[in-house]
């Protein structure tokens, strides 16, 4: 998936996921939530705590 399609996916800017990328933003708790529901891993597994 590139950026500008996971941009779409959850209706930001390509910016804003470059920016959450390189450390210079964060998504939100309500993002991040979304963003592991889509992809259907946990939140451990999205900050690098978990395997799955």
């Amino acid at each position: 998936m590139t950026q500008k399609q996971f941009a779409q996916l959850l209706n930001v800017s390509g910016n804003t996921i470059h920016c959450w990328e390189t450390d210079k933003q964060e998504p939100s708790m309500t993002m991040l939530l979304f963003i592991s529901e889509y992809f259907e891993v946990s939140l451990d597994y999205l900050f690098g705590r978990a395997d799955y």
